[in-house]
C-alpha cells in the first residue's frame, strides 16, 4: 500500500488499535504520529489562527437559538450544540461544514458518534472470555464494525475529494487547514506517515 492509497472502510475498521495514538505502545509509529499531532494540528500558532473561525460558529449557534425563539420552533439543545461543535471541528481540519442545524445529518452524525462510544463502553463478556470473540454473542463487535465503517466511509469520501482537488490544482500552494497539513506531510520524501495512519488519526 503506498502513502497515497486508500483502503476500504470494511477492511480496516478492526485493526484501528494498530494506528490510534490512544491505543498504540511507545514505538516508532506512536512517535511520529504524536508528532504530527503536535505539529499540525494541536501547535499554538493552529490554535490561535482557528480562533476566530470558533467564534464565527459560537455567533452561528446565537442567531440560530434566536431566529428559532422569535418562530415559535422548539430548540433541541443538544443537537444544535453538536453541530455547533461537528461544524467547528471540521472547518479546521476539512474547512467545510458537515451538518445544518436544519438538516438530519448532524443527528446521524452524532447517533454514529454515541454509538461508537456505547460499544467501547459497554460491558463485553467476550473480553473476559477470548474464546468468545468469534462468536459475538452480545453483537458488540458487529455493531462497532458498523459504526466505524460508517465513519471511515465519511472520512474516505472526504479525503479523496481532497486528493482530486490537490491533483487538479497542478502543485499550486495548499491551503491551510489540517487536512491540506497532514497530506503535505505524508507526501515529503522521508515522512514515516501514511494515509491510513492519517485517516485513523483523524478519528482520535
Amino acid at each position: 500500500m503506498t502513502k497515497l492509497s486508500l483502503a476500504e472502510p470494511s477492511q480496516i475498521w478492526h485493526v484501528y488499535h494498530e494506528f490510534s495514538v490512544g491505543w498504540l505502545p511507545t514505538n516508532s509509529k506512536w512517535k511520529n504520529l504524536r508528532k504530527a499531532c503536535a505539529t499540525q494540528i494541536f501547535a499554538t500558532q493552529r490554535l490561535d489562527a482557528t480562533q476566530a473561525l470558533r467564534q464565527t460558529k459560537v455567533q452561528e449557534l446565537i442567531d440560530h437559538v434566536n431566529q428559532s425563539c422569535q418562530s415559535g420552533s422548539p430548540i433541541d439543545i443538544g443537537r444544535v450544540v453538536f453541530t455547533t461543535v461537528l461544524n467547528s471541528i471540521s472547518n479546521t481540519f476539512f474547512s467545510m461544514d458537515m451538518a445544518q442545524y436544519d438538516s438530519q445529518l448532524s443527528q446521524e452524525f452524532q447517533d454514529l458518534v454515541c454509538g461508537v462510544a456505547e460499544e467501547i463502553g459497554r460491558p463485553n463478556i467476550a473480553d473476559y472470555f477470548p474464546a468468545l470473540r468469534f462468536l459475538d454473542p452480545q453483537g458488540v463487535r458487529k455493531r462497532t464494525r458498523i459504526y466505524y465503517t460508517k465513519i471511515l466511509g465519511i472520512l474516505d469520501g472526504i479525503i479523496k475529494q481532497r486528493l482530486q482537488s490537490r491533483a487538479s490544482s497542478m502543485g499550486s500552494e495548499a491551503g491551510n487547514d489540517v487536512l491540506d497539513s497532514l497530506l503535505s506531510l505524508i507526501e515529503e520524501d522521508n515522512s514515516k506517515i501514511s494515509l491510513l495512519d492519517i485517516k485513523h488519526l483523524l478519528m482520535e
